[in-house]
C-alpha cells in the first residue's frame, strides 16, 4: 500500500503556545513526494484515514505522556460493519536536530465517552501496545505501521492514537507526530492529553482548545477489517457464528428450523412444536410443550396412561388408578408382596439380590430420581411403613454383612 505526501519544507515564524509550551510549525507541502509504508502486503479489509496531503508538525512542544488521538468510525468502511477487528495504525513523525531515536510511543485506542454528554473526552482505554519508532521505517518520507499483536476487535467508533513514552522532558527530546494544514476536522474528533507529572493541566482537551487554526487531523491510516472472522465465535465449526447460529453447539449449516422459533431443530427439545424458551421443567430432554408428562422424567414407565407425578401405583400398569382404602396407593400396588420383602424391582423370579438394591439406590439417590418401587411394600425392607435409608441400610446388611444381618420382614 503505498501513500503520498509532499516534498518542500517551510519553517514558519509564526509561534502557537499550549499550555506554556512554544510551538514552531514546520509546514511541508505537496509536491508528488512518495512516503513509503512498511506494510507492502495490507491484509486488511479496509483503510480508515481523515487527513489530506498537505502536512504540519511542530518543532517543539511534546512531552512524555502527551497523547494525540482521533474518532473512527469503522461503518464508513460499508456494511455490514461488525465485528470491526483493528489490524494496525500507521503514523509518521518529522525528525528533528535534538531528538531522542527510537522513539518510544504506546499505540493506545480508547472507547467513546458513554455519559451522553455532548463532545467528552475520549472514555475507557481499550488497548495499548509499546514500540519504539525508528527514523528508518517513522521519519518522514516513511510511513511506520504497528500491527497489533492480537486481535483486537471493537462494536462501534473509536478514538486510536499514540502515547509519547520517552521520560526525557528536554525540549526537542521527541519528534513531532505529523497533522495535515488545511482539514477541517469535526468537532471534537481530535483530543489531546496533559500529563499532571508535566503539565498544571492535566486531562484531555479537544485540540483546538490550545492550537488555532492548526493543527488539522493527523496522518494516521487505521488498518482493519470488517466482520472478521478474528473477532467471532464458531463453536461447532458449522461456519455460522455464534450470535448467528440457531444451533451454536451442534453443527447444523442449513439452519433447519421446522416450528420457526429460532432454534435449530438439532437442538429443539421439541422440533415440530415452537418453543423458543426450550422450557424443560423435568429435565428429561422433551420440552414441555410436547412432554406426554413434563413433570414425569419418566414419562409413564408403566405405560397406563397416567404419569409417575400423579400414578398411584407408578410401576405397576392400572389405568384404573382404583384405591379401595383411598389411601393413596393404588391397588395394584397394595398386597403385592410375597412372602417376604426385599422384591425392590418387583421381579417374577421373587429373588432378593444386587439388582434391588441397585433400584432402591437409584430411586433414593438418583439423578434424575429412578422409579418408584413398583410395590411399595417389598421396598419398606423393615416394615416401618416408609421408604428411607434405613431399608437401604437393612437390605445392605442382610446381602453383604459378615455375618449377614437379619432376612427382611415378612408381608
Amino acid at each position: 500500500m503505498k501513500k503520498l505526501l509532499v516534498a518542500l519544507v517551510i519553517l514558519c515564524s509564526t509561534t502557537i503556545h499550549a499550555n506554556n509550551r512554544t510551538e514552531q510549525p514546520t509546514i511541508i507541502t505537496s509536491d508528488n513526494i512518495e512516503l513509503k509504508a512498511t506494510q507492502q502486503n495490507a491484509s486488511a479489509g479496509c483503510t480508515l484515514q481523515k487527513h489530506v496531503p498537505v502536512a504540519t508538525g511542530y518543532a517543539s512542544g511534546i512531552a512524555p505522556h502527551d497523547r494525540f488521538v482521533t474518532y473512527y468510525d469503522p461503518t464508513d468502511c460499508g456494511s455490514p460493519t461488525y465485528p470491526f477487528e483493528i489490524d494496525a495504525l500507521s503514523f509518521s513523525f518529522i525528525p528533528l536536530t535534538g531528538n531522542n531515536w527510537p522513539v518510544p510511543v504506546d499505540v493506545v485506542v480508547f472507547a467513546p465517552n458513554t455519559d451522553g454528554v455532548n463532545c467528552s473526552a475520549p472514555g475507557t482505554e481499550l488497548y495499548r501496545q509499546s514500540v519504539l519508532c525508528d527514523t528508518a521505517d517513522f521519519a518522514i518520507p516513511n510511513i511506520g505501521t504497528v500491527f497489533f499483536d492480537s486481535a483486537f476487535c471493537v462494536d462501534g467508533p473509536f478514538y486510536i492514537g499514540i502515547e509519547f513514552t520517552d521520560p526525557d522532558t528536554t525540549v526537542l527530546s521527541m519528534p513531532s507526530l505529523l497533522f495535515d494544514t488545511t482539514s477541517a476536522p469535526d468537532s471534537c474528533d481530535n483530543w489531546f492529553y496533559f500529563d499532571v507529572n508535566v503539565d498544571s493541566l492535566e486531562g484531555w482537551y479537544e485540540w483546538y482548545d490550545f492550537w488555532s487554526p492548526l493543527p488539522g487531523y493527523p496522518w494516521f491510516w487505521v488498518e482493519g477489517e470488517t466482520v472478521s472472522p478474528n473477532c467471532v465465535v464458531d463453536t461447532d465449526g458449522d461456519g455460522i457464528v455464534d450470535s448467528l447460529d440457531n444451533c451454536p453447539s451442534v453443527a447444523n449449516p442449513i439452519q433447519a428450523d421446522a416450528d420457526g422459533d429460532a432454534v435449530g431443530d438439532l437442538c429443539d427439545n421439541c422440533p415440530s412444536d415452537s418453543n423458543p424458551a426450550q422450557t424443560d421443567t423435568d429435565g428429561d430432554g422433551d420440552g414441555d410443550v410436547c412432554d406426554v408428562c413434563p413433570t414425569d422424567h419418566l414419562n409413564d414407565l408403566d405405560g397406563d396412561g397416567v404419569c409417575e407425578s400423579v400414578d398411584n401405583c407408578p410401576g405397576i400398569f392400572n389405568p384404573s388408578q382404583a384405591d379401595s382404602d383411598t389411601d393413596m396407593v393404588g391397588d395394584a400396588c397394595e398386597n403385592c408382596c410375597i412372602f417376604i420383602r426385599g422384591n425392590v424391582n418387583n421381579d417374577g423370579a421373587q429373588m432378593i439380590d444386587i439388582s434391588d438394591l441397585v433400584f432402591l439406590v437409584d430411586y433414593m439417590f438418583g439423578t434424575p430420581a429412578g422409579p418408584q418401587p413398583p410395590c411399595i411394600e417389598e421396598a419398606d425392607v423393615d416394615a416401618s411403613l416408609g421408604i428411607d435409608i434405613a431399608d437401604m441400610v437393612y437390605l445392605v446388611d442382610y446381602m453383604f454383612g459378615s455375618p449377614a444381618g437379619p432376612a427382611p420382614l415378612g408381608c
